[in-house]
């Protein structure tokens, strides 16, 4: 059971992206609503990544 266990995920990566996502939105007026702009930056932020990006 402890060979199959995830040791690592790189989330601090993926965090940054998504915040460089978010302003990106909120910067560009696309988003109105910040709520919104969380949203749309979280379905960005997760078309981008990709199996390898989550495992060391």
């Amino acid at each position: 059971m402890e060979k199959n266990k995830i040791t690592y995920l790189k989330e601090k990566n993926i965090k940054k992206t998504a915040e460089k996502n978010y302003e990106n939105l909120l910067n560009s007026g696309y988003a109105q609503n910040p709520i919104a702009a969380k949203l749309l930056a979280f379905q960005k932020t997760k078309k981008e990544i990709n199996s390898k990006d989550l495992l060391k």
